[in-house]
């Protein structure tokens, strides 16, 4: 009797555990933000010019052609395209714990790429000592036409820091390629899993994967004003706000900007720097007031952005 596709899928399977990944049982993507759902830093819709190694859309860094490159963002899809001319490298970096690495191990890259580049490569580094890394020859896609890409990934036994995978125009070792103005790629559905089958994208819900997201960014976005001001022990003229609970513990203490935040009673701004945990953060203001009082309260808008990234 003819097993069909899934069916010769599964024999082909070397393991208990690509068949497992096959039946589509328990989390199979290692990558978070896959699909690219969870964008808290903002909306990118219009092509919005990058700087380089910034994160834009969740747990995916950009680098383009010395900010030469454009980004375009839209519900499941991840675009970068060149608007200059030069010997350069433009792509997406997306960071793994070695936690979430099973080391001697075999996996399965795969994605859906539209692109007009010849260039398009995938480049992965285990950041480990010895460094790990590897190139994909130039992966070949009909110009222009949406492709499903799947690039074996060997994990060997020193992984130790991070795990890191690359995904766009460069040369071999990631380095320095031919770019020209208007070259573009676009992603989709980017997976990693076990085994060396590349089996259908993982759709986890939106709360789901924005939980994955907050344990390396979190933005906490105060849409009113009342939020209680207090006085800091022992500093006359200085302010404190909080404390503020994550909504998911960091993967290490994050790094918060400073805030600047408006203060009634006729207080003025008040610019608040922020001391975190991995679970909370509380702000301090960084300037004195000649009109302190013990009960103020906010009186604008403000959000704090604490990141944990690799």
């Amino acid at each position: 009797k003819p097993t069909g596709i899934a069916g010769e899928a599964m024999m082909r399977a070397e393991t208990p555990q690509e068949q497992f990944n096959l039946i589509g049982a328990g989390r199979r993507n290692r990558i978070i933000n896959g699909d690219f759902k969870v964008s808290q830093r903002g909306t990118y819709s219009s092509a919005t010019t990058i700087t380089n190694w910034q994160y834009y859309v969740d747990r995916f860094g950009c680098y383009g052609q010395s900010n030469g490159a454009k980004l375009t963002h839209t519900d499941n899809s991840l675009k970068l395209e060149a608007f200059t001319t030069a010997t350069n490298r433009m792509f997406v970096i997306t960071k793994l714990e070695t936690v979430d690495i099973q080391k001697n191990t075999t996996y399965t890259l795969s994605f859906y790429v539209t692109t007009n580049s010849s260039n398009f490569r995938v480049h992965v580094n285990d950041l480990s000592s010895p460094v790990l890394t590897y190139t994909s020859p130039s992966v070949v896609v009909p110009n222009g036409v949406r492709t499903k890409v799947s690039v074996p990934v060997t994990v060997g036994a020193t992984v130790t820091t991070v795990f890191e995978i690359a995904i766009g125009l460069f040369a071999s070792g990631r380095n320095n390629v031919a770019i020209t103005s208007g070259d573009y790629f676009v992603l989709e559905e980017v997976q990693l899993e076990l085994g060396k089958v590349a089996t259908p994208f993982e759709h986890r819900s939106y709360g789901e994967e924005l939980a994955l997201c907050q344990r390396y960014f979190e933005k906490i976005d105060i849409h009113y004003s009342g939020i209680p001001v207090g006085l800091g022990q022992n500093f006359q003229n200085r302010k404190a706000i909080g404390p503020f609970i994550f909504k998911q513990e960091k993967r290490a203490t994050p790094t918060i900007p400073s805030v600047v935040i408006g203060i009634d009673g006729g207080d003025g701004t008040h610019t608040f720097a922020f001391y975190a945990t991995t679970t909370s953060c509380n702000g301090s203001s960084s300037s004195t007031s000649p009109t302190i009082y013990p009960a103020d309260i906010t009186e604008t808008n403000f959000s704090i952005q604490a990141s944990a990234e690799l």
